[in-house]
């Protein structure tokens, strides 16, 4: 009986042991907190936290690769990739990129919205009230490209998000195009100003979520689905921590 015991304690070890892995997670060079962030080349934000609680529980490390967001999609899909994964990826972006190249993705990690924030007077005025649309340099508001195509919509481009929710609540701008939980973040721990500008959900706007990709490992993405569901409660409670919600 005892050697029995010791013979399923070891199989049981070695199998831990032998699944343990190092894997390379490439992350967009970006201060887009409390999503996630780099400084002086350390990762760092909610999406840091969450992977590493994932890696620690199942015994595997992770190395974070960060690099300019074009970079990064071009280095996972070609051949002999060093990344194993992409976080964060969605079905949706990049998809000409993306044709013919086996990209699985997981569950959704955090779901978001990337709409338009106003002071709160101009709450419910409508798209026709939006004649100066700030946005973050780099980011591209989408659900208004054929208004700013038309001309309808000027845009304005800031260097920071900061310096773009400034714009909003100066009047230098009419709203700006952002992601919601980056612009509450920000005038909470930035600008020291919560509930300066509000998100207006009745203006066009996207909602979507981030996930974890790879082309090499689908199958880990399956034990990294099943350990999301496993740990719910933990995983809600690190988003409550970061204020990673959508709303």
């Amino acid at each position: 009986m005892l050697t029995r015991l010791f013979l399923i304690s070891v199989t049981l070890l070695f199998s831990a042991s032998s699944y343990a892995k190092h894997f390379v997670v490439g992350v967009e060079r970006i201060q887009y907190l409390p999503q996630y962030t780099h400084d002086a080349g350390e990762y760092g934000g909610f999406a840091r936290q969450f992977l590493d609680m994932w890696a620690k529980d199942n015994n595997h490390t992770v190395e974070y690769k960060i690099l300019p967001i074009s970079r990064l999609f071009k280095e996972l899909l070609k051949p002999n990739s060093e990344l194993d994964f992409k976080y964060p990826d969605n079905s949706y972006w990049q998809q000409d990129m993306k044709k013919g190249k086996n990209v699985t993705y997981s569950d959704a990690v955090v779901d978001y919205i990337d709409g338009v924030v106003v002071t709160p007077g101009n709450m419910g005025k409508g798209k026709q009230a939006l004649k100066k649309l700030g946005t973050a340099r780099g980011f591209t508001a989408w659900d208004y490209l054929g208004d700013i195509k038309s001309k309808a919509i000027t845009v304005k481009e800031n260097n920071s998000f900061a310096g773009l929710l400034k714009q909003v609540i100066s009047g230098r701008v009419d709203g700006a195009y952002i992601n919601i939980a980056v612009a509450r973040y920000h005038l909470a721990n930035q600008l020291k100003q919560p509930g300066a500008v509000v998100f207006d959900p009745n203006l066009p706007h996207t909602k979507s979520a981030y996930h974890l990709s790879t082309i090499k490992h689908p199958k880990v993405l399956e034990d990294f689905n099943k350990w999301m569901k496993k740990n719910q409660g933990d995983v809600a409670a690190l988003k409550q921590k970061w204020g990673v919600n959508a709303m």
